[in-house]
């Protein structure tokens, strides 16, 4: 893979976690605007990935080759299966919020971004970006399910 091709495959990422919060947006209505709010700011993630490929195709960030494929693929794999489930409506609201919490969990353990490197502010900004909201997630999710009295 290259780093154009790592890039789409984050983008991607980030926009089937926002397809699942926008299906479990219709699932719960009660919790409606809560998962449109994560599922929108999944996208605007998408879109701040996409924003690397220009500095990556003028060289002022590069890759460095350290990325696991695999691993974004299962994961792809796992919330698009759940997504498919909340759409079905199969899934219970304790469960979408145990889901979501892993996501974002799994996220701050491994964002992906160890496979760009370089001075490029614009790469910094969007690291910055994308751990700081995605902590904000994980923290929103805990609360929302506290708040719903799920264990």
């Amino acid at each position: 893979m290259d780093g154009k091709e790592v890039l789409y495959m984050l983008a991607e990422h980030e926009k089937v976690i926002g397809d699942f919060y926008r299906a479990l947006s219709r699932c719960f209505p009660d919790r409606r605007q809560f998962w449109e709010r994560i599922a929108d700011e999944e996208y605007v993630h998408r879109d701040a990935v996409l924003s690397l490929l220009e500095p990556l195709e003028n060289g002022a960030i590069r890759f460095t080759g350290r990325f696991n494929k695999t691993a974004i693929t299962t994961s792809l794999n796992f919330v698009k299966a759940r997504t498919a489930a909340a759409e079905a409506g199969t899934i219970q609201q304790a469960e979408a919020f145990a889901t979501a919490a892993s996501i974002e969990a799994s996220l701050l353990e491994r964002m992906g971004f160890d496979a760009f490197a370089g001075d490029a502010d614009e790469l910094q900004r969007v690291k910055d970006k994308l751990l700081r909201e995605t902590r904000l997630h994980h923290t929103m999710i805990v609360t929302e399910k506290d708040r719903a009295n799920m264990k």
